[in-house]
């Protein structure tokens, strides 16, 4: 039986006497012509249209019904039969959309669009491939070769990918929310607007990479390599990136805040009106760094190096800075952790 027959049995029962649906929608009746079968889609479309139809006979007749009693009963009827009809509507609309998508084809060539969710496709060799747009959740990439493959708007959530080698691909908008990457190579590519939401990823490596606007959210990030890539606007809020390596990245205007950045390397970065408010630095290599107007509001700094860094009008309050480093980091018109506002040209201690 059809997955929306009972809702619409609610619905034809919710009058006395029952709504009468086409023939073509009644549960066990064929809902296409010969000629052929409509998807899930044009299931649903035609569910829906029905049902719609449905409801309109439903409250026509209530009304007929209730030209017979009393105001009060009437009301009382046009309600009741109106909440039945809406509750019924409401079931159908989930189990349409509770429909199952097509089913995967492993077999099926690489190509735009292409199904292969929950396929194996362990140490494939898809060098250069097109897998834009494509479906791919819950696949076994394990050490793929992806190297320059294209996988734009593609769907590869709750993935395993360990050690799978994506450098150089177009993967723009791509989907990898919590997915295991350990270890995956992803330098020299354009991930602009990509996301790893609450992804595996120890000691990935983002070498080179195009990382504008990517979220990272809640990801495990240990020891991962993302030297020299361009972070401008990425968000790590809440990540794992102890050790982590952003040597010479351009971070400007990202966001750390939360993070846990314990002995990461930063030197040499772009980190200016960064938001790094109650991040983990501790031990943390920032030399030579520019953090000109970053937010380190309530951030943990204590061991961390800031030797040469930059932190004019950069935010410090409330944050322990026990055997931080800061000879000669600029902090000009920075706000010092005791709220006090350093003079124009500090150098090493705000003045």
């Amino acid at each position: 039986m059809p997955p929306h027959s009972n809702a619409i049995k609610s619905v034809q029962s919710a009058a006395p006497g029952g709504v009468v649906l086409p023939a073509h929608s009644r549960p066990g009746a064929d809902s296409a012509p010969a000629i052929g079968r409509p998807g899930p889609e044009g299931a649903t479309a035609a569910t829906a249209a029905t049902v719609g139809n449905a409801l309109i006979n439903l409250v026509k007749h209530a009304f007929r019904a209730s030209s017979h009693q009393s105001a009060a009963n009437a009301v009382s009827g046009v309600s009741a039969r109106l909440t039945t009809g809406l509750m019924a509507l409401g079931m159908l609309i989930f189990s349409a959309l509770s429909v199952s998508p097509a089913h995967a084809d492993c077999n099926a060539e690489p190509a735009q669009g292409v199904n292969w969710a929950g396929c194996d496709k362990r140490e494939a060799e898809l060098e250069g491939a097109t897998l834009n747009r494509a479906l791919l959740r819950r696949i076994d990439l394990t050490a793929a070769m992806l190297q320059g493959a294209n996988l734009e708007g593609a769907v590869v959530t709750d993935a395993s990918l360990d050690e799978a080698d994506l450098r150089d691909g177009q993967l723009r908008r791509a989907d990898f929310g919590a997915s295991r990457l350990a270890r995956a190579q992803f330098n020299g590519a354009d991930l602009k607007r990509a996301r790893f939401v609450s992804s595996s990823l120890p000691e990935a490596s983002f070498a080179g990479a195009d990382l504008e606007d990517v979220r990272f959210d809640s990801a495990d990030l240990t020891a991962a390599r993302f030297n020299e890539a361009r972070l401008s606007g990425a968000s790590f809020y809440n990540a794992r990136l102890q050790g982590a390596d952003f040597t010479e990245a351009r971070a400007d205007g990202s966001r750390f805040n939360r993070a846990n950045l314990e002995g990461a390397r930063f030197h040499g970065a772009d980190l200016s009106d960064a938001n790094l408010e109650q991040a983990n630095l501790e031990g943390a290599d920032l030399t030579g760094a520019d953090l000109r107007g970053a937010n380190l509001d309530g951030a943990s700094l204590d061991g961390a190096d800031f030797t040469g860094a930059n932190l004019e009008r950069a935010d410090l309050r409330n944050a322990s800075t026990r055997g931080t480093v800061f000879e000669d980091a600029k902090l000009g018109n920075a706000t010092w952790t005791d709220r006090r506002h350093c003079r124009p040209r500090s150098v090493g201690e705000c003045g």
